[in-house]
Protein backbone atom coordinates (compact mmCIF):
# COMPACT_ATOMS: atom_id res chain seq x y z
CA UNK A 1 0.00 0.00 0.00
CA UNK A 2 1.37 3.41 -1.04
CA UNK A 3 0.63 6.90 0.27
CA UNK A 4 0.75 10.29 -1.41
CA UNK A 5 1.01 13.70 0.24
CA UNK A 6 -2.30 15.55 0.24
CA UNK A 7 -1.64 18.78 2.15
CA UNK A 8 0.19 20.51 4.99
CA UNK A 9 -1.75 22.44 7.64
CA UNK A 10 -1.46 23.81 11.15
CA UNK A 11 -4.55 21.88 12.24
CA UNK A 12 -4.70 20.65 15.80
CA UNK A 13 -5.12 16.90 16.28
CA UNK A 14 -8.57 17.59 17.74
CA UNK A 15 -9.60 19.43 14.58
CA UNK A 16 -8.07 17.08 12.05
CA UNK A 17 -9.29 13.89 13.73
CA UNK A 18 -12.82 15.21 13.21
CA UNK A 19 -12.07 16.14 9.59
CA UNK A 20 -10.40 12.81 8.81
CA UNK A 21 -13.27 10.76 10.20
CA UNK A 22 -15.88 12.91 8.46
CA UNK A 23 -14.34 12.31 5.02
CA UNK A 24 -14.34 8.53 5.61
CA UNK A 25 -18.09 8.30 6.29
CA UNK A 26 -20.00 6.11 3.84
CA UNK A 27 -23.06 8.26 4.42
CA UNK A 28 -21.50 11.54 3.31
CA UNK A 29 -23.30 13.41 0.49
CA UNK A 30 -20.58 12.70 -2.09
CA UNK A 31 -19.45 9.08 -1.59
CA UNK A 32 -17.21 9.24 -4.69
CA UNK A 33 -14.94 11.68 -2.84
CA UNK A 34 -14.62 9.51 0.27
CA UNK A 35 -11.20 8.51 1.65
CA UNK A 36 -10.37 5.05 3.00
CA UNK A 37 -7.18 5.96 4.83
CA UNK A 38 -5.66 9.20 6.14
CA UNK A 39 -2.25 9.47 7.82
CA UNK A 40 -1.06 12.52 9.77
CA UNK A 41 2.61 13.19 10.50
CA UNK A 42 3.04 16.00 13.01
CA UNK A 43 6.42 17.74 13.16
CA UNK A 44 7.53 21.36 13.63
CA UNK A 45 4.02 22.50 14.60
CA UNK A 46 2.52 21.42 11.26
CA UNK A 47 0.64 18.32 10.09
CA UNK A 48 1.57 16.63 6.80
CA UNK A 49 -1.47 14.70 5.61
CA UNK A 50 -1.14 11.61 3.39
CA UNK A 51 -3.84 9.63 1.58
CA UNK A 52 -4.08 6.67 -0.80
CA UNK A 53 -3.24 7.62 -4.42
CA UNK A 54 -6.09 5.46 -5.73
CA UNK A 55 -8.55 7.55 -3.69
CA UNK A 56 -7.21 10.73 -5.29
CA UNK A 57 -7.41 9.17 -8.76
CA UNK A 58 -11.01 8.06 -8.19
CA UNK A 59 -11.99 11.56 -7.05
CA UNK A 60 -10.30 13.23 -10.02
CA UNK A 61 -11.95 10.83 -12.48
CA UNK A 62 -15.38 11.36 -10.92
CA UNK A 63 -15.10 15.13 -11.27
CA UNK A 64 -14.02 14.88 -14.91
CA UNK A 65 -16.34 12.06 -16.05
CA UNK A 66 -19.50 12.71 -14.06
CA UNK A 67 -19.58 16.34 -12.93
CA UNK A 68 -18.05 17.75 -16.13
CA UNK A 69 -20.54 15.85 -18.30
CA UNK A 70 -23.59 16.42 -16.13
CA UNK A 71 -23.64 20.10 -15.24
CA UNK A 72 -27.00 19.74 -13.50
CA UNK A 73 -25.19 17.48 -11.01
CA UNK A 74 -22.64 20.24 -10.40
CA UNK A 75 -25.41 22.75 -9.66
CA UNK A 76 -27.14 20.22 -7.39
CA UNK A 77 -24.00 19.62 -5.33
CA UNK A 78 -23.19 23.33 -5.12
CA UNK A 79 -26.66 24.00 -3.71
CA UNK A 80 -26.33 21.10 -1.27
CA UNK A 81 -22.89 22.30 -0.22
CA UNK A 82 -24.23 25.78 0.57
CA UNK A 83 -27.08 24.25 2.62
CA UNK A 84 -24.66 22.00 4.57
CA UNK A 85 -22.31 24.92 5.20
CA UNK A 86 -25.22 26.86 6.68
CA UNK A 87 -25.94 23.90 8.95
CA UNK A 88 -22.47 23.97 10.49
CA UNK A 89 -22.81 27.73 11.03
CA UNK A 90 -26.15 27.17 12.79
CA UNK A 91 -24.67 24.36 14.91
CA UNK A 92 -21.74 26.59 15.85
CA UNK A 93 -23.98 29.52 16.80
CA UNK A 94 -26.14 27.34 19.04
CA UNK A 95 -23.30 25.94 21.17
CA UNK A 96 -23.89 26.43 24.91
CA UNK A 97 -20.99 25.82 27.30
CA UNK A 98 -21.42 28.23 30.18
CA UNK A 99 -21.82 26.28 33.46
CA UNK A 100 -22.39 23.10 31.44
CA UNK A 101 -21.97 19.67 33.02
CA UNK A 102 -19.76 16.94 31.47
CA UNK A 103 -22.90 15.30 30.05
CA UNK A 104 -24.08 18.58 28.52
CA UNK A 105 -20.64 19.23 27.01
CA UNK A 106 -20.74 15.78 25.40
CA UNK A 107 -24.16 16.66 23.93
CA UNK A 108 -22.73 19.86 22.44
CA UNK A 109 -19.74 18.00 21.01
CA UNK A 110 -21.93 15.33 19.42
CA UNK A 111 -24.13 18.04 17.93
CA UNK A 112 -21.06 19.59 16.30
CA UNK A 113 -19.85 16.20 15.09
CA UNK A 114 -23.20 15.41 13.45
CA UNK A 115 -23.29 18.74 11.62
CA UNK A 116 -19.72 18.36 10.43
CA UNK A 117 -20.20 14.77 9.25
CA UNK A 118 -23.15 15.87 7.14
CA UNK A 119 -20.98 18.62 5.67
CA UNK A 120 -18.50 15.88 4.77
CA UNK A 121 -16.39 16.42 1.72
CA UNK A 122 -18.13 19.65 0.76
CA UNK A 123 -15.27 20.98 2.87
CA UNK A 124 -13.03 20.45 -0.18
CA UNK A 125 -15.57 20.32 -3.01
CA UNK A 126 -14.63 23.73 -4.39
CA UNK A 127 -10.99 22.67 -4.32
CA UNK A 128 -11.69 19.56 -6.41
CA UNK A 129 -13.66 21.54 -8.99
CA UNK A 130 -11.00 24.26 -9.16
CA UNK A 131 -8.24 21.71 -9.71
CA UNK A 132 -10.13 19.88 -12.46
CA UNK A 133 -9.60 22.56 -15.10
CA UNK A 134 -13.33 22.56 -15.98
CA UNK A 135 -14.63 25.53 -17.93
CA UNK A 136 -17.43 27.02 -15.84
CA UNK A 137 -20.33 29.22 -16.89
CA UNK A 138 -20.79 32.63 -15.28
CA UNK A 139 -23.60 31.30 -13.07
CA UNK A 140 -21.59 28.23 -12.06
CA UNK A 141 -18.57 30.38 -11.20
CA UNK A 142 -20.72 32.70 -9.10
CA UNK A 143 -22.29 29.82 -7.19
CA UNK A 144 -18.93 28.07 -6.73
CA UNK A 145 -17.40 31.30 -5.46
CA UNK A 146 -20.25 31.76 -2.99
CA UNK A 147 -19.87 28.20 -1.65
CA UNK A 148 -16.10 28.64 -1.44
CA UNK A 149 -16.35 31.81 0.66
CA UNK A 150 -19.28 30.65 2.76
CA UNK A 151 -17.66 27.32 3.58
CA UNK A 152 -14.48 29.11 4.73
CA UNK A 153 -16.44 31.38 7.05
CA UNK A 154 -18.49 28.45 8.33
CA UNK A 155 -15.36 26.38 8.79
CA UNK A 156 -13.68 29.06 10.93
CA UNK A 157 -16.82 29.63 13.00
CA UNK A 158 -17.20 25.88 13.52
CA UNK A 159 -13.68 25.32 14.79
CA UNK A 160 -13.85 28.40 16.99
CA UNK A 161 -16.91 26.81 18.62
CA UNK A 162 -15.04 23.51 19.02
CA UNK A 163 -12.07 25.33 20.53
CA UNK A 164 -14.30 27.14 23.02
CA UNK A 165 -15.66 23.78 24.22
CA UNK A 166 -12.19 22.24 24.50
CA UNK A 167 -10.97 25.25 26.49
CA UNK A 168 -13.92 24.93 28.86
CA UNK A 169 -13.19 21.23 29.35
CA UNK A 170 -9.52 22.01 29.99
CA UNK A 171 -10.52 24.62 32.57
CA UNK A 172 -12.85 22.18 34.33
CA UNK A 173 -10.29 19.35 34.32
CA UNK A 174 -7.29 21.53 35.18
CA UNK A 175 -5.44 20.95 31.88
CA UNK A 176 -4.18 23.98 29.99
CA UNK A 177 -4.97 22.79 26.49
CA UNK A 178 -6.35 19.57 25.12
CA UNK A 179 -5.85 20.16 21.42
CA UNK A 180 -3.61 17.09 21.23
CA UNK A 181 -6.47 14.68 21.89
CA UNK A 182 -8.55 13.21 19.07
CA UNK A 183 -12.24 14.03 19.04
CA UNK A 184 -13.11 10.54 20.28
CA UNK A 185 -10.50 10.80 23.04
CA UNK A 186 -12.05 14.08 24.17
CA UNK A 187 -15.42 12.32 24.54
CA UNK A 188 -13.73 9.46 26.42
CA UNK A 189 -12.03 11.97 28.70
CA UNK A 190 -15.38 13.55 29.58
CA UNK A 191 -16.96 10.16 30.29
CA UNK A 192 -14.10 9.21 32.60
CA UNK A 193 -12.62 6.47 30.42
CA UNK A 194 -9.37 8.44 30.16
CA UNK A 195 -7.69 9.78 33.29
CA UNK A 196 -6.19 13.23 33.81
CA UNK A 197 -2.73 11.70 34.23
CA UNK A 198 -3.01 9.83 30.90
CA UNK A 199 -4.18 12.93 29.07
CA UNK A 200 -1.45 15.13 30.53
CA UNK A 201 1.23 12.56 29.65
CA UNK A 202 -0.02 12.10 26.06
CA UNK A 203 -0.28 15.86 25.59
CA UNK A 204 3.38 16.33 26.47
CA UNK A 205 4.52 13.58 24.08
CA UNK A 206 2.30 14.70 21.22
CA UNK A 207 3.37 18.34 21.46
CA UNK A 208 6.77 17.18 20.16
CA UNK A 209 5.62 14.88 17.36
CA UNK A 210 3.11 12.13 16.62
CA UNK A 211 1.85 9.92 13.83
CA UNK A 212 -1.93 9.42 13.55
CA UNK A 213 -3.52 6.75 11.35
CA UNK A 214 -7.22 6.98 10.46
CA UNK A 215 -8.52 3.94 8.60
CA UNK A 216 -11.97 2.92 7.51
CA UNK A 217 -13.48 0.41 9.93
CA UNK A 218 -10.60 0.61 12.42
CA UNK A 219 -9.87 2.57 15.59
CA UNK A 220 -7.61 5.60 15.26
CA UNK A 221 -3.96 5.02 16.17
CA UNK A 222 -1.91 7.90 17.58
CA UNK A 223 1.76 6.92 17.82
CA UNK A 224 4.19 8.90 19.95
CA UNK A 225 6.55 6.24 21.31
CA UNK A 226 9.14 5.01 18.79
CA UNK A 227 8.10 7.90 16.55
CA UNK A 228 11.28 7.86 14.43
CA UNK A 229 11.05 4.16 13.61
CA UNK A 230 7.32 4.41 12.81
CA UNK A 231 7.91 7.51 10.71
CA UNK A 232 10.63 5.65 8.80
CA UNK A 233 8.18 2.84 7.97
CA UNK A 234 5.61 5.33 6.67
CA UNK A 235 8.26 7.27 4.75
CA UNK A 236 9.20 4.10 2.86
CA UNK A 237 5.73 3.81 1.33
CA UNK A 238 5.28 7.48 0.42
CA UNK A 239 5.32 8.23 -3.32
CA UNK A 240 8.03 10.85 -3.83
CA UNK A 241 7.55 13.57 -6.49
CA UNK A 242 9.62 13.42 -9.64
CA UNK A 243 11.98 16.35 -10.13
CA UNK A 244 10.86 17.26 -13.62
CA UNK A 245 8.69 20.13 -14.80
CA UNK A 246 6.26 21.25 -12.13
CA UNK A 247 2.77 21.73 -13.53
CA UNK A 248 -0.30 23.48 -12.16
CA UNK A 249 -2.91 26.07 -13.04
CA UNK A 250 -1.50 29.33 -14.36
CA UNK A 251 -2.92 32.63 -13.08
CA UNK A 252 -2.17 35.74 -15.13
CA UNK A 253 -0.07 36.05 -18.27
CA UNK A 254 3.65 35.93 -18.97
CA UNK A 255 6.88 34.55 -17.48
CA UNK A 256 9.29 35.58 -14.75
CA UNK A 257 12.69 34.28 -13.63
CA UNK A 258 13.80 34.54 -10.03
CA UNK A 259 14.96 32.87 -6.84
CA UNK A 260 12.79 30.63 -4.70
CA UNK A 261 11.79 31.65 -1.19
CA UNK A 262 9.99 28.76 0.49
CA UNK A 263 7.68 29.80 3.29
CA UNK A 264 5.44 28.13 5.83
CA UNK A 265 2.67 29.54 7.96
CA UNK A 266 5.36 30.23 10.57
CA UNK A 267 7.62 32.34 8.29
CA UNK A 268 7.74 35.97 9.43
CA UNK A 269 9.63 37.75 6.62
CA UNK A 270 10.95 37.27 3.07
CA UNK A 271 13.12 39.62 0.99
CA UNK A 272 11.40 41.57 -1.79
CA UNK A 273 11.57 40.24 -5.35
CA UNK A 274 11.55 36.51 -4.59
CA UNK A 275 9.30 33.81 -6.01
CA UNK A 276 7.17 32.61 -3.10
CA UNK A 277 6.76 28.82 -2.88
CA UNK A 278 4.34 27.47 -0.28
CA UNK A 279 1.74 24.79 0.34
CA UNK A 280 -1.06 27.36 0.35
CA UNK A 281 -1.46 31.05 1.14
CA UNK A 282 -3.51 32.84 3.78
CA UNK A 283 -4.23 36.48 4.69
CA UNK A 284 -1.36 36.56 7.23
CA UNK A 285 1.30 36.37 4.50
CA UNK A 286 -0.24 38.90 2.09
CA UNK A 287 2.50 41.53 2.82
CA UNK A 288 5.13 39.01 1.60
CA UNK A 289 3.06 38.09 -1.46
CA UNK A 290 2.60 41.73 -2.45
CA UNK A 291 6.39 42.14 -2.86
CA UNK A 292 6.98 38.84 -4.67
CA UNK A 293 7.73 38.21 -8.34
CA UNK A 294 5.37 35.23 -8.50
CA UNK A 295 3.51 32.74 -6.33
CA UNK A 296 3.68 28.95 -6.53
CA UNK A 297 1.51 26.69 -4.38
CA UNK A 298 1.04 22.96 -3.84
CA UNK A 299 -2.68 23.39 -3.32
CA UNK A 300 -5.51 25.52 -4.62
CA UNK A 301 -7.93 26.02 -7.46
CA UNK A 302 -9.11 28.95 -9.57
CA UNK A 303 -10.92 30.54 -6.60
CA UNK A 304 -8.29 29.93 -3.94
CA UNK A 305 -6.68 32.68 -1.87
CA UNK A 306 -3.40 32.58 -3.84
CA UNK A 307 -5.24 32.95 -7.17
CA UNK A 308 -7.26 35.90 -5.91
CA UNK A 309 -4.19 37.62 -4.43
CA UNK A 310 -2.24 37.16 -7.68
CA UNK A 311 -5.05 38.74 -9.67
CA UNK A 312 -5.39 41.62 -7.21
CA UNK A 313 -1.68 42.49 -7.19
CA UNK A 314 -1.04 41.74 -10.87
CA UNK A 315 1.40 38.94 -10.01
CA UNK A 316 1.58 35.72 -11.98
CA UNK A 317 1.09 32.42 -10.20
CA UNK A 318 1.08 28.68 -10.73
CA UNK A 319 -1.22 27.02 -8.23
CA UNK A 320 -2.19 23.45 -7.38
CA UNK A 321 1.17 21.95 -8.39
CA UNK A 322 0.93 19.24 -5.68
CA UNK A 323 4.71 18.97 -5.23
CA UNK A 324 6.40 22.37 -5.59
CA UNK A 325 7.44 22.58 -1.93
CA UNK A 326 9.06 19.15 -2.16
CA UNK A 327 10.89 19.68 -5.46
CA UNK A 328 12.03 23.29 -5.06
CA UNK A 329 14.57 24.55 -2.52
CA UNK A 330 15.40 27.99 -1.15
CA UNK A 331 17.62 29.87 -3.60
CA UNK A 332 16.77 27.71 -6.66
CA UNK A 333 16.70 29.78 -9.85
CA UNK A 334 13.45 29.03 -11.66
CA UNK A 335 11.24 30.20 -14.50
CA UNK A 336 7.52 30.57 -13.86
CA UNK A 337 5.40 30.35 -17.02
CA UNK A 338 1.82 31.36 -16.19
CA UNK A 339 0.66 30.93 -19.79
CA UNK A 340 1.38 27.21 -19.66
CA UNK A 341 1.06 26.70 -15.90
CA UNK A 342 4.62 25.36 -15.74
CA UNK A 343 7.59 25.94 -13.43
CA UNK A 344 11.09 24.98 -14.59
CA UNK A 345 14.44 24.91 -12.80
CA UNK A 346 17.18 26.83 -14.62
Amino acid sequence: MKLIKYLTRNFTLLEHSLIARSVMKKSIPIPELRYRKVVDIYKNNLIDVYVLPEDKERQHNWILKEINKNRALLTEHLKKGIAKAKQIVDASNSVKIERASDKELITELEKLRKAFNEFGLYLEFTHYIGMSGMELTKDETKMLSYLHEFRKKGYLKFFNALKSISKEIGKIKGIENIDFLTFDELISFLTGRLSNDYVKSEQEHRKKNYLAVFEEGKDTKVITKNFNSEYSKINNIIIKPEEKEIKGKGIGKGKVIGEVAKITQLTSMVKEGKIIVTTMTNPDIVPMLRKSLAIITDEGGILCHAANVAREFGIIAVIGTKNATEVLKDGDLIEVDADKGVVRKI
